[in-house]
């Protein structure tokens, strides 16, 4: 059938669908073009870069040693002033420098005296320079990393004694060389070999990945320029880095380096650029499929108003957002503009209602709000009454049950205020879980229940001085879930509780156990429901199904077991986390070292006093400027430490650490040790963070004491 008999709709569609293939196949071509260079590019400027730092850290080690060996050679020719030195003091010497063999050499070149073995060359017949030491030329000559009979690679440095009369040598072993080139050759699975050449070109050592056999192909890239060279099946990267040198052969060894050859198979490089090549093709194959539906679209073009009638009707009743309308053109008398029209109609009414509707659950659900809140404000409130009757007699346990309770009281406040907004995302109204201490959240529980139940007993378990059980949970609401429990054990008649806390492999576990009177099976199994309320006149049947709710936010678990008569036991397991990076295992200091502690609570001060009794160099202080009449803050001693509280009446404890610079000498101590800002800005001045409640359990140890 020839062109001229096609039907113009056929006709745009195969010119559509020729120009679209075409593209595809060009777009694709040039992308796997593009591809190739830029992961090869990658791919080599990867090892580049590996070997670059490998050539760094060799150097880095060099200078290290170089310092050992030279404070070693100093320290010999220091007490070789006193007297001569016996072979053990020799070795006393260079084992408390780490380094290999210190000789001594006569003014002739030979060995007189040495830590080990007595080295049987001429250190002037090697080179003629070092005998400069004895005249006073030079003051100290170092060689470069150098093979030894023994296979090892050594470094030697080279001073004269103080009468110049004899050559001391400091020699280091150099196994941190063949570490290095371990780690470089096992870096990934594309590493087969590497080998380090000295400034003559003489191997130092070559490794390989296990399996291969040793080679010495890599000994003509040795004298190559640095940079990337391209082999069948492999890729040979070559580097260079500088040798330390001083006074060896000046002339032999100047502007000396080594050189790192590595061997890099591309096998795998060559398989993904395969895979990459096969996706593409499949890409096509899909982008022209693609091409055929588009060209066979767009010959429907004339159908554009009912698709987009049929868009608008699809995702309302996907979304249920009838603000949505129909696009039509208002001055048309086409009969399909019409039809939208009635849709918009329609879509108009049915948004009116949705408004009504949903204005009548959000009243509904401010009344669930309000009821929820008078259920969980009451505990609290009951605890804040009863502490501020003992403030007079019991101020620091009161005033400690009193903040807590506020904080409880706060919130409940705070999640009633997020979910009373309209038009708010759903996480507004849900307390942001944290990382902290499980121990004092519970004890807080307790400590509010024993003054408000003094005719109970409430026993709890687990608890050390030092609190260990870090977990992520919502602190409030956790509170407020065992709150709950404990008034719902003492409504039901018991008059005993036990509350333990633990630690079960990765989790954490609350058990509370009381010796009420009990639940039948079938109450047991529905109490965690919503409104579902036993024996209580005035019950909402909100506790327990919010407990279990917060426990389950947490990625925790709750359970009960109770039978008539024998009581009920709840028990809660929750996710256990790691101990923070930030949290010190102790405060370790010197004997020489000045403490300085910082906190406007009394209590606190006194409860450090305590621990430090009988300590030397401690200083007290109850605000920042008391601290800076006892040490200036511009210049803050390198053997003092500093810990301090973070709200302190005249400044916050982290902005003082923060302008100090002091780093792991300071050791914020808070009771808000589990706010967020508060950890993530202890990690950024890199500090330690006590919490208050470990106190007591912290350990400060002297160190050699």
């Amino acid at each position: 059938m020839s062109l001229g008999r096609l039907k113009y709709s056929h006709k745009i569609f195969l010119a559509i669908f020729a120009t679209a293939v075409g593209a595809v196949l060009i777009v694709c071509g040039t992308l796997f073009g593009i591809s190739y260079k830029y992961r090869f590019d990658e791919f080599r400027d990867s090892y580049e870069d590996h070997m670059g730092l490998l050539g760094t850290a060799l150097e880095r080690v060099e200078e290290s040693q170089a310092q050992l060996s030279l404070s070693a050679g100093y320290a010999v020719r220091e007490m070789l002033q006193k007297g001569p030195l016996t072979n053990h003091q020799l070795q006393d010497i260079a084992k408390a420098h780490n380094v290999g063999l210190i000789a001594i050499f006569n003014a002739k070149g030979l060995a007189v005296q040495s830590s080990g073995f007595l080295p049987t060359i001429n250190i002037f017949s090697d080179c003629s320079e070092v005998a400069k030491l004895l005249t006073g030329e030079i003051e100290r000559s170092e060689t470069p990393l150098l093979p030894s009979s023994d296979g090892t690679i050594s470094r030697h440095m080279m001073i004269a004694t103080a009468d110049r009369k004899q050559v001391i040598q400091v020699s280091t072993q150099f196994k941190e060389v063949t570490h290095l080139l371990g780690e470089m050759a096992q870096h990934d699975e594309d590493n087969e070999y590497i080998e380090l050449f000295g400034p003559d070109h003489t191997s130092l050592g070559q490794l390989h990945r296990e399996g291969l056999p040793d080679v010495n192909e890599l000994a003509p890239y040795g004298s190559k320029k640095d940079g990337s060279y391209k082999a069948p099946s492999k890729l040979m990267v070559v580097s260079s880095s500088n040798a330390r040198t001083i006074n060896w052969c000046s002339e032999k060894y100047k502007d000396a380096h080594y050189r790192l050859v590595t061997q890099v198979s591309t096998k795998s490089f060559d398989a993904e650029i395969r895979r990459e090549l096969l996706v593409l093709i499949g890409m096509s194959i899909l982008l022209i499929i693609f091409a055929y539906f588009l060209a066979r679209a767009l010959t429907t073009r004339l159908l554009y108003k009912l698709q987009s009638i049929r868009k608008v009707v699809s995702e309302i009743t996907h979304d249920q957002d009838y603000s949505r309308r129909v696009e039509i053109s208002t001055t048309s008398a086409d009969e399909i503009d019409e039809l939208g029209g009635k849709f918009n109609d329609m879509f108009e009414a049915m948004q009116v209602h949705q408004k009504q509707m949903l204005e009548a659950e959000r009243d509904k659900a401010k009344s669930q709000i309000a009821a929820q809140v008078a259920h969980d404000i009451r505990s609290p409130l009951m605890s804040m009454s009863m502490a501020v009757n003992q403030i007079q007699t019991e101020q620091q346990d009161a005033l400690a049950i009193l903040r807590s309770a506020i904080q409880r009281v706060a919130g409940i406040a705070k999640k009633l205020s997020s979910s009373s907004k309209e038009k708010q995302e759903e996480t507004n109204a849900v307390e942001m879980p944290k990382l902290t201490l499980l121990e004092p959240v519970v004890a807080s529980v307790v400590n509010e229940h024993r003054i408000k139940n003094t005719a109970n007993n409430i026993e709890l378990k687990g608890l050390s001085l030092l609190p260990k059980i870090w977990t992520v949970i919502q602190v409030v609401e956790l509170q407020t879930a065992l709150s709950n429990m404990l008034n719902n054990a003492f409504e039901a008649g018991a008059t005993h509780v036990t509350l333990e806390v633990g630690q079960v492999g990765k989790k954490a576990r609350i058990s509370l156990q009381d010796n009420g009177k009990g639940m039948t099976s079938e109450v047991s199994a529905k109490i965690f429901e919503r409104g579902a309320s036993f024996d209580k006149a005035t019950g909402t049947g909100l506790g327990l199904y919010q407990a279990k709710a917060a426990i389950e936010w947490s990625g925790g678990e709750i359970e009960v077991q109770s039978a008539p008569g024998q009581g009920t036991t709840f028990v809660i397991t929750l996710p256990a986390e790691k101990k923070p990076t930030w949290l010190p295992e102790s405060i370790e200091i010197d004997a020489d070292t000045q403490v300085y502690i910082v906190d406007d609570d009394t209590g606190i001060l006194k409860s450090w006093k305590d621990k430090t009794a009988g300590m030397a160099n401690v200083h007290f202080a109850s605000s920042s400027q008391e601290l800076a009449q006892m040490q200036n803050l511009k210049s803050w001693p390198s053997n003092a430490i500093l810990i301090i509280d973070q709200n302190l009446m005249d400044e916050k404890g982290l902005e003082l650490i923060a302008s100090l610079h002091i780093g792991r000498r300071a050791y914020l101590c808070t009771s808000e040790f589990d706010e967020k800002v508060i950890q993530d800005k202890v990690k950024s001045v890199n500090a330690w963070l006590l919490p208050k409640p470990s106190i007591q359990g912290i350990e400060i140890k002297v160190r050699n004491s």
